[in-house]
């Protein structure tokens, strides 16, 4: 979602490269070109002036001190300003948010229809049974969508957790809660999480009901469902939610789409509360706390290196007492490689391992859109078709060991050609490190 801006903003960050001072016109075309670009990415214009009087003041006082250029002053005055942006949103050790809870804790799901409410509610759901350790119990009290609960049955299924539905369809959403409250302490659960019902706009009686299961639930939590590709229609509802419910903060949907980014430089200053939690995928698995330095790393094309060593942690789980020394990357052989290639896959394929890395977002995307998953996984049926000696050693591979590959992998022998000498590439770049640990074997150490 933040490719186009972070693109922009580089390109604004260029036109300073290499100066040793910033003229009054300097600054003016700087603020000029960071306007233009904060609104094509749909900022909210109130947004937008409080940036810029507090960039062109710090500017004109700031004084060169250590032969600072101009680049890295004019990088630190933005990263300090946009962290103020999303001082709202700095939540103390999130990490235990879900953790330290003791008896029943209850969390509302509120929004508009088709923001993403249910899949969200799961994809948290999941958070807290897997990442927290805590049971959790879900419940839907939308009567009025046609399959609401089935939508949330199939979907809690998946990752197992328990879909309260012992009701009628003649039930009100009130006592759908109250059910679900009761039958909550009765088998000691940590956590009820309930979804509301969605309209395609608010109205009075939309607004009523969620105020009235608001007072009859006493939620601990109640995230407000705000979808990243709306824009600024998405603030005009937050700031309805929000007059009338005590809404403890947001949870931002499709952050990996391609929306322009304006909501979500927007929505934590003007409503005064945090955003909690984004989602960053389809997968039940993609939910992530909101982490404003993140971002802002990110918006900047500094990549954001810390999640995804959190992802790498998570997803490959590195033995503490391995590593990859000058030795092991003399005998690096296509097993060692194939591994290599288990692990961009498993963090989501290249474009996604890019999009963390800093300069990432510049990589032609014609060229990454070549080594995609199925790019990987067919390199992976190549090795899988080889016997273990010419795994180890690749040399061996003739005209003849090839075509038995290749009807063995179900590819051409031209494509295993290709990945030999990306395999050749490689290991050229692991012994260029000498006995330096590899790039992934840095962030591991980085993660224990």
């Amino acid at each position: 979602m933040l490719e186009n801006l972070t693109s922009k903003i580089g390109n604004i960050l260029g036109k300073i490269a290499g100066k040793t001072r910033l003229t009054e016109y300097d600054i003016k075309n700087l603020l000029r070109d960071f306007r233009k670009t904060l609104l094509d990415s749909d900022v909210s214009w109130t947004v937008i002036k409080h940036l810029l009087e507090k960039i062109r003041e710090k500017l004109e006082k700031i004084e060169i001190v250590n032969k600072a250029s101009p680049n890295d002053i004019f990088i630190k005055i933005v990263v300090d300003e946009f962290l103020d942006i999303f001082k709202n949103s700095r939540l103390d050790n999130c990490d235990k948010l879900f953790k330290d809870n003791i008896g029943l804790s209850t969390i509302l799901f509120i929004g508009l229809q088709g923001v993403g409410k249910t899949t969200s509610l799961v994809k948290l759901a999941n958070f807290i049974k897997y990442k927290c350790s805590k049971s959790v119990l879900v419940v839907s009290c939308d009567v009025y969508r046609p399959a609401a609960l089935e939508q949330l049955l199939i979907l809690s299924n998946k990752v197992n957790i328990n879909c309260f539905s012992d009701y009628t369809i003649t039930d009100s959403p009130l006592i759908i809660v109250e059910k679900a409250i009761k039958y909550s302490r009765l088998n000691n659960y940590d956590f009820l999480i309930i979804d509301s019902a969605g309209r395609s706009h608010i109205d009075n009686s939309m607004m009523q009901e969620i105020i009235d299961i608001s007072a009859v639930s006493k939620p601990d939590y109640s995230f407000l469902v705000v979808d990243s590709m709306v824009g600024q229609d998405g603030i005009r509802s937050a700031d309805i939610f929000c007059s009338n419910i005590k809404v403890s903060g947001f949870f931002l949907t499709k952050m990996d789409g391609d929306s322009k980014g304006g909501v979500l430089l927007s929505l934590s200053f003007l409503m005064k509360k945090p955003i909690y939690f984004i989602g960053v995928g389809e997968n039940i698995e993609d939910i992530s706390y909101f982490y404003p330095d993140r971002i802002v790393s990110r918006i900047l094309g500094f990549g954001d290196l810390s999640s995804l060593m959190e992802e790498i942690n998570n997803n490959i789980g590195f033995d503490k007492n391995s590593s990859i020394n000058k030795n092991s990357i003399i005998n690096f052989g296509l097993d060692e490689f194939k591994t290599q290639l288990k692990y961009i896959i498993e963090l989501g394929g290249i474009e996604k391992l890019l999009d963390k890395i800093p300069g990432g977002y510049s990589v032609d995307k014609s060229l990454v859109n070549k080594f995609d998953n199925k790019f990987f996984s067919k390199m992976i049926a190549i090795i899988n078709s080889m016997t273990i000696k010419e795994k180890k050693f690749p040399s061996l591979i003739n005209g003849s060991r090839k075509r038995r590959i290749s009807l063995g992998s179900g590819v051409d022998i031209s494509d295993i050609s290709k990945m030999l000498k990306y395999y050749e590439k490689m290991k050229k770049s692991f012994l260029k490190v000498g006995d330096e640990k590899s790039f992934l074997d840095k962030m591991k150490k980085k993660i224990l």
